[in-house]
């Protein structure tokens, strides 16, 4: 075609094919009675734990590093099986929302970067190569968007230096500066997210805490104090974005927050567009992008309670450069 087609051409070329192919006549309608019951049975598990927790990627094989990115057309994922100490590819998986062609195309790129160094250089050739030689097209995706999630895994490997498990580098993410660089700055504000808050506490959509130990911000809190750090809840995307922008007027030199890997995925430019180094940690339990409750959630009205990782937010806050 030469171009990215609108979705609703998508949809009508669709609807037209299958019309000329089985000789029929769409007609625009909704679920039926008896589908609506089926679908309102069937909701409540593919939003429950179990189902969610099914088809998430192991974290404790300790060779596994993990990196997303997302732009407005889609995601992509890559998975790498490394070898450390050898600094090689064992194996790697490309995943995401997107189409790839030819069909082949990405197969061809796993298999390419299976076996190489792992080395930043010599990885972004290899994918490089693909884009540049026409080698794979993805409508929506060019080749930096594949570039990101691969910078993006090897920040979290050289994390690992710092004496924290590889299992737990999955689960930190870097913004606008090295985790290193942004440790070196001593970061003053630890950022944490009101949905770990109980639900009944009424502080919830508060940025304030009373550090009561009733649930894991209480903890979180106490940490960040015992740095003498300022801490903060973000109760919304939109408080978030003010809050960077104050912090950024004030001369905040680097932060720590917690949130879930979707929202850093989804929202890795506008961290980079705030423009303030930070140190991002995945937080525990089912997220409301699990739930599907993303929009809820950033008008602060999540109705669910996560859980800030403690572990790992002592481990970063512990740890300590030349």
């Amino acid at each position: 075609l030469g171009y990215v087609p609108e979705l609703e051409e998508i949809k009508g070329a669709i609807r037209t094919g299958f019309e000329r192919h089985l000789g029929i006549r769409l007609e625009p309608g909704g679920l039926t009675r008896d589908e609506e019951r089926v679908f309102k049975e069937k909701v409540r598990w593919f939003q429950s734990e179990q189902w969610i927790d099914m088809v998430r990627t192991p974290r404790q094989c300790h060779e596994v590093v993990q990196a997303a990115y997302k732009n407005d057309e889609g995601l992509v994922r890559f998975t790498f099986v490394v070898d450390l100490q050898r600094k090689r590819v064992k194996d790697v998986y490309i995943t995401g929302d997107f189409l790839s062609f030819p069909t082949r195309a990405l197969y061809d790129m796993e298999a390419c970067l299976r076996g190489a160094r792992m080395e930043r250089e010599e990885l972004h050739q290899i994918i490089r190569g693909f884009f540049e030689e026409g080698r794979i097209q993805i409508p929506g995706m060019s080749c930096d968007d594949f570039l990101k999630p691969v910078d993006q895994a090897f920040q979290k490997i050289s994390i690992s230096k710092y004496g924290i498990p590889l299992e737990y580098c999955n689960l930190i993410s870097v913004t606008n500066d090295s985790f290193e660089g942004v440790l070196k700055r001593r970061p003053s504000v630890l950022l944490l997210p009101y949905c770990s808050k109980n639900l009944s506490c009424n502080l919830r959509y508060k940025k304030g805490c009373k550090a009561c130990g009733e649930c894991s911000i209480g903890a979180a809190w106490t940490l960040g104090k015992m740095k003498k750090m300022k801490v903060i809840c973000i109760v919304s995307f939109e408080g978030l974005i003010k809050e960077l922008e104050r912090m950024k007027a004030r001369g905040v030199s680097a932060f720590i927050g917690c949130c879930c890997q979707p929202f850093f995925t989804k929202h890795v430019d506008d961290f980079e567009k705030a423009g303030i180094p930070g140190i991002l940690l995945d937080i525990d339990n089912t997220t409301c992008y699990e739930l599907d409750q993303a929009k809820e959630a950033y008008a602060g009205k999540f109705a669910n309670q996560t859980h800030v990782n403690l572990d790992l937010l002592n481990m970063v806050l512990s740890a300590e450069v030349a």
